[in-house]
This record gives C-alpha cells, structure tokens and sequence, in this order.
C-alpha cells in the first residue's frame, strides 16, 4: 500500500503529474473528489444563469457570481472560466472564514 507520506517522498524524484497516474486508492479518491466539485459547481452555474435570465435587474447582484454573470465579461461558452473563478473565490473565502470564526 502507497502511502502519502511515500507519495510525498516519491514527488522528490518522479513528476507529480506521472505519481499521480498510479492506479492507487489515494489517486481514485481525488478524481472522485475532482469531479463532485466540478459537477456541484456546473449545477451552480447553471442555476444561478437561469436566475439572472428571469430577472431584469440591472444592478449589482447579492453574491459574486450574480455579479459576474451580469458583468457581461463571460459569455455562454466561458462556464469553465467562470468555474475557475468561483473555485478560486471558495477557495480564498473558506480561509478567512475559518480564521474569523476562530478568533470571534
């Protein structure tokens, strides 16, 4: 059984982009993982666009993804950039929210 601590020390000397073509455990679990997330963020995505679509409102949304659809900068075929930017944006968020959390 690889380990991740023996993943890690393999990472010193195989490309992690080759480590990460084993067929092992670890490497099953973070595919599934990979495509829940993208598979919930499409769902947002695409709920959130039908949303826009039935209301007229101009104005600035109540959530950065409202804002960045109404911002007219991603179009129709921009999902997986809008996607990337929503990652990134949860990604940054769950850190200062965990540290205010903690410190309230």
């Amino acid at each position: 059984m690889i380990t991740a601590r023996t993943l890690g020390l393999m990472s010193f000397v195989f490309p992690r982009t080759l480590l990460s073509l084993l067929p092992i455990h670890r490497n099953r679990q973070v595919k599934k993982a990979t495509a829940i997330v993208h598979r919930v963020t499409a769902k947002v995505i695409d709920e959130k666009k039908a949303e826009v679509a039935k209301t007229s409102e101009t104005g600035d949304g109540k959530d950065i993804l409202t804002t960045m659809l109404r911002s007219g900068h991603y179009s129709a075929e921009s999902d997986a950039s809008i996607e990337n930017q929503l990652l990134t944006f949860l990604t940054a968020g769950h850190e200062t929210t965990a540290t205010a959390l903690t410190w309230r």
